[in-house]
């Protein structure tokens, strides 16, 4: 990837479910590290879950917004490596099947098998948004 944007928006990694790391050397200028100024890194719109790294630091895990950490003291004067590693849910990868694959043999006897499987899910209705937000 040569720019941050959604998974699902590239047909390469659409139904990716994983981890994937982002790296990026930066250097900050001198004014940054004063005792009077409080570093706050935002990553901005996260899908789903976030673990940063800041000089080889682990800074923190952040799976709700604002997804926000605060880098002070850990961000330094020059240069400076940050990792971020994106995980996403299985999700992801289920969305893109187009067809639900066999049920390991080992678990038929306590799940089904595929067309069972199947079958329920073809069953499955959608909730609709406002019966979510009630309540």
């Amino acid at each position: 990837m040569t720019s941050l944007t959604s998974w699902t928006e590239d047909p390469k990694t659409k139904h990716f479910s994983g981890t994937g790391c982002h790296e990026l050397d930066f250097n900050l200028p001198a004014d940054y590290i004063k005792s009077d100024i409080e570093l706050i890194l935002h990553l901005g719109k996260v899908c789903n879950v976030a673990e940063v790294e800041l000089n080889h630091k682990k800074i923190g895990v952040t799976w709700i917004r604002p997804h926000q950490l605060n880098i002070t003291g850990i961000a330094k004067e020059g240069a400076n490596h940050l990792v971020v590693s994106i995980t996403n849910t299985l999700i992801n990868r289920v969305v893109g099947f187009k067809r639900v694959p066999p049920v390991p043999e080992e678990l038929v006897s306590q799940y089904g098998n595929t067309t069972d499987c199947a079958l329920k899910i073809n069953t499955l209705k959608l909730v609709p948004n406002f019966y979510l937000l009630q309540g």
